[in-house]
């Protein structure tokens, strides 16, 4: 008997605002797990190691209890889309990653080397890929849609602290992750400008 439901799978990259409220939450689980600083959260998930490693105690790490509008703002989900041609239907099926990027002006200027004009540029404050879907140039897929929905140039910073934390696991986890890091945006072609304070800043190319 032949199969009734044909699914074409493919993906789709929409405002975080157009989703719905599951797909939200599966961003925010990715971005920060369970929202503590054991080893197996910081290796799971996108950005709680760098929470971890900005708090001066890791019981007292600060993970935000949902995505905080700041003016000028906007996140990316990448999703695949499945459609079933004969209920002619389609519904979302995975989330596989997101970017969230907003104008370099809420940041400190400290952030930035004096001689870097940003009055019309805008940061990647995030940019975080599903486990399931690493390694399949959707990283690189996000950050052109990125780019694509900006008039200015387009950075991103690499946090470099946590390396020395008192917490071995954290300290561990922030070491391989700046060489990783360091390593992923040079090979998508990012020009690295300069080691500011306590990041080291990348350009979009």
């Amino acid at each position: 008997m032949r199969d009734r439901e044909h699914y074409i799978a493919h993906v789709q990259v929409s405002e975080l605002k157009h989703t719905s409220y599951t797909m939200q939450e599966y961003v925010h689980r990715a971005m920060y797990g369970d929202k503590t600083c054991t080893l197996d959260n910081l290796n799971m998930s996108c950005f709680a190691a760098e929470r971890c490693a900005l708090a001066r105690n890791t019981t007292e790490a600060y993970f935000p209890s949902q995505f905080e509008n700041t003016p000028g703002t906007f996140t990316l989900i990448a999703h695949s889309t499945r459609s079933n041609h004969e209920m002619r239907t389609t519904a979302v099926d995975n989330f596989i990653g997101c970017v969230g990027v907003g104008p370099a002006s809420v940041y400190a200027r400290s952030m930035f080397p004096q001689k870097l004009d940003i009055s019309n540029a805008y940061v990647i404050f995030n940019l975080c890929v599903s486990s399931t879907f690493k390694g399949k140039g959707k990283g690189r897929l996000l950050v052109d849609a990125a780019k694509k929905r900006v008039t200015g140039p387009l950075y991103l910073f690499v946090l470099t602290r946590g390396t020395d934390s008192h917490d071995p696991n954290v300290s561990a986890t922030m070491t391989a992750r700046i060489k990783h890091l360091k390593g992923f945006y040079t090979h998508l072609g990012m020009e690295r400008i300069e080691h500011v304070g306590s990041h080291i800043l990348f350009k979009v190319t």
